[in-house]
């Protein structure tokens, strides 16, 4: 289908006339996703209607086609997305033409395919076009934006959905200058609307809340992303508040200043398989801070070289190896987990976890970890391979941002 975006509609004379010009020119669009042009006939001795069309406003208008008498309907089967139609009808017989009746238009396609940088040079003018359900395809290259997703309900990706080659979340860089949040989120809190990101690098943002992703009142499904080298005061990688919710998984959050995630204000995003390590703050606290009754849930997150805040908020921790925990007064869930402190909770140790290389990005377990599993023996939780859970997530990373995710 396609969207319609009526910029004018007017009555031209084209010269002087005793045939009645057409009126009342609509714009529908059939199961094909064709113009459907069509009109009211107000003549009774037409021969015919003459149709012609500009497009982007460029070489004029030229004759589209001839049309017999009594016709009210024709369709456009050439028109393209992402451009401006001007159509101009009229009807005439021998002695003269009518008047003529226009209509202009920009034609977007309903879930379509917008790609960047061919039909649109920045992601943001790809996002500011795009409506419910379109799908931004994002080529290689660095971006040097701050976008805002504000209450649309899309999917922007790079190719790597497309060749599953991790080495282009590290090559498709989306690079917020340090001048704000590389990527905001908002005003999709109570509704059905999901967007959905994936496969990026997202780095150099600096903010108070959300250096790389702000997550405010919204709820992302943000997949496949290496979130570093962000500044903020609350959360350098990425920060959720105000009812944020949403999930973020198979992602690196590494190397942000301002702690690598900020939880707060009733906000429960979930993290499955993600990577959180070498995160610095000036505060207590440089991994995660979870406060202001906020209810996350982590299943088969590593968190290394960082410590975890969880104040006045409920956790749930699941087959994850954690930092050392500064606990508040609410209850936290933890169970089948590497943790201190917490070895009275079911399946929980409290050992070395033995990575292959942790100094230098490897976070693949030994074939001796205790690590090895010790997941959640219930079958749901099973690895790929069908043995039981390990804990922890599986990433191996580079200072190129080369990532491998599967177990």
């Amino acid at each position: 289908m396609f969207n319609i975006f009526v910029l004018s509609c007017s009555e031209n004379p084209f010269e002087s006339n005793s045939v009645e010009a057409p009126s009342n020119l609509q714009v529908v669009i059939n199961a094909d996703n064709y113009i459907v042009l069509s009109w009211t006939d107000n003549s009774t001795d037409e021969n015919g209607f003459m149709l012609e069309r500009n497009v982007n406003n460029i070489n004029g208008q030229t004759k589209v086609v001839e049309l017999p008498e009594n016709t009210i309907e024709w369709i456009d089967s050439t028109a393209q997305q992402f451009l401006t139609y001007e159509y101009f009808l009229w009807a005439f017989n021998s002695e003269s033409n009518s008047d003529t009746t226009q209509q202009s238009f920009f034609v977007k396609f309903n879930e379509a395919v917008i790609n960047v940088p061919s039909d649109f040079q920045t992601i943001q003018s790809a996002i500011d076009i795009a409506t419910d359900g379109d799908t931004i395809i994002v080529a290689e290259g660095t971006y040097i934006e701050n976008i805002i997703l504000d209450g649309k309900d899309l999917s922007l990706i790079s190719t790597f959905f497309r060749q599953r080659d991790f080495g282009i979340v590290g090559r498709t860089i989306i690079d917020g200058n340090g001048t704000g949040s590389v990527i905001t989120i908002q005003n999709t809190y109570g509704r059905t609307i999901k967007p959905y990101i994936g496969g990026f690098t997202i780095t150099n943002g600096n903010s108070h809340y959300g250096g790389g992703i702000q997550n405010e009142s919204a709820n992302p499904l943000i997949e496949y992303c290496i979130i570093e080298w962000n500044t903020a005061t609350q959360g350098g990688g990425i920060s959720s508040f105000r009812w944020a919710w949403g999930g973020i998984s198979n992602s690196i959050i590494a190397h942000n200043t301002g702690m690598g995630c900020y939880l707060a204000d009733n906000s429960g995003p979930i993290f499955t398989n993600v990577l959180i390590y070498d995160n610095t703050s000036t505060d207590v606290v440089d991994g995660i801070d979870c406060l202001g009754s906020s209810k996350p849930k982590f299943e088969n997150v590593t968190v290394y070289n960082n410590n975890i805040r969880l104040g006045l908020c409920n956790t749930m921790w699941k087959n994850s190896i954690i930092s050392p925990l500064i606990v508040g007064d609410f209850s936290q869930w933890i169970r089948y987990c590497n943790v201190g402190g917490y070895q009275e909770h079911e399946g929980n140790i409290f050992s070395e976890s033995q990575f292959v290389d942790a100094e230098n990005g490897d976070f693949h377990l030994q074939p001796t970890s205790p690590c090895i599993d010790a997941g959640n023996p219930d079958e749901e939780y099973n690895d790929p391979d069908g043995s039981r859970n390990d804990m922890g997530a599986c990433v191996e990373s580079d200072q190129f941002g080369s990532f491998d995710l599967n177990k």
